[in-house]
């Protein structure tokens, strides 16, 4: 009996679509991934993937067509951070179509090392001194004592300070994860930006912090007498809700950071501005009435040493009426308003005999 021979999965052509592929990536991400990745997901696909590949075959979106995406997202401007981050829905919507048989290998596997976003991970974060957190604690006190003040931020930068906390879990933490007498705080949930309380994303997360004496009497001064064990700690006063997130980064981070030291930065200086002069009266300018209206002796030698030069092309007859109207040629600016023709003022005697100082007395 002959032998049949082995037939392999060959990419075939079909009516699906990237974009049909990726709404279904987009319905299994949802009831899997929280929120705020979640939306990070949906900007990736709508904003990047949709509009550059969504109207592709699976067979046609190769390692080429890929490659050629990434090199439009960093003329644009984009990090390769960003750009990462814009192509990670790519590899479930791929996995998706290997796993149907529409396509036999995978185009982001046959990318070069030089065609992938590489680098731009790691940043250089400011490090606080022990000096600088006092002093932000201290600020934070002075301005949460006013009057005028709707919110005293600073026990929760002291907790952020000394514990390490994040954000969200500082925000989601309530007096029943909080004793005072042991010294030690329950991580149990996480407080997202959307203002929902999340458990944490691994184990490592739920844990148990140990609190200074100093920390320990931090919360002991702003517990409420009446507080029950669902209350938060840090509440905003409006039916027992916890501090928003963005309120925490508007008003606490970003001064943060503008308040800490700028590091030195090398710079090419730039030139000094001109200085424009003060606008001239109307007796004084070169172009209306009389110019110069009282003649005096001229004490400007050392500015006009230059003087006779341009008095000579310009036909005045004073030096100082050169330097204060530069601009006006073939004029006599002190009074006499006479025209003189180029011969004329080169061969002045006058200007022959003298030293250059023609005003008189």
């Amino acid at each position: 009996m002959r032998a049949q021979p082995r037939t392999t999965h060959s990419p075939r052509k079909t009516t699906v679509r990237i974009r049909d592929l990726a709404e279904e990536v987009r319905e299994t991400k949802r009831r899997k991934l929280r929120s705020s990745s979640f939306a990070i997901l949906e900007r990736a696909l709508d904003s990047v993937l949709l509009p550059e590949v969504g109207d592709l075959e699976p067979v046609d979106m190769g390692p080429d067509r890929i490659a050629q995406l990434i090199r439009d997202l960093e003329d644009r401007g984009y990090r390769p951070a960003t750009v990462r981050r814009y192509l990670h829905p790519l590899r479930p919507i791929v996995r998706l179509a290997m796993r149907r048989g529409l396509i036999s290998t995978s185009p982001l596997d046959l990318l070069s090392e030089d065609e992938r976003p590489t680098g731009g991970g790691v940043r250089d974060h400011y490090v606080w001194t022990a000096q600088e957190i006092s002093h932000l604690i201290a600020a934070a006190d002075e301005l949460g004592r006013r009057r005028e003040a709707q919110y005293n931020y600073a026990p929760l930068i002291q907790l952020l300070a000394l514990t390490g906390l994040r954000v969200g879990e500082a925000l989601a933490l309530q007096w029943a994860n909080v004793d005072l007498a042991a010294g030690e705080l329950y991580m149990r949930a996480s407080l997202s930006r959307n203002g929902e309380l999340l458990p944490p994303k691994t184990r490592a997360g739920a844990r148990t912090v140990p609190l200074s004496q100093a920390l320990v009497d931090v919360l002991a001064s702003i517990k409420p007498s009446e507080a029950n064990g669902h209350d938060f700690v840090f509440s905003s006063g409006r039916a027992g809700r916890p501090i928003a997130y963005r309120n925490v980064r508007t008003r606490v981070r970003d001064r943060a950071r503008a308040c800490r030291p700028r590091r030195a930065r090398h710079h090419h200086p730039r030139p000094a501005k001109r200085r424009r002069e003060p606008p001239r009266p109307p007796w004084a300018h070169p172009r209306r009435g009389r110019g110069c209206t009282r003649p005096r002796r001229c004490q400007h030698h050392a500015e006009g040493v230059r003087a006779p030069v341009r008095q000579v092309r310009h036909g005045r007859a004073h030096p100082e009426c050169t330097i204060r109207h530069p601009g006006l040629p073939h004029r006599d600016n002190c009074g006499t308003g006479a025209f003189r023709s180029p011969r004329a003022r080169h061969g002045s005697k006058r200007f022959q005999e003298t030293s250059g100082c023609f005003m008189t007395a």
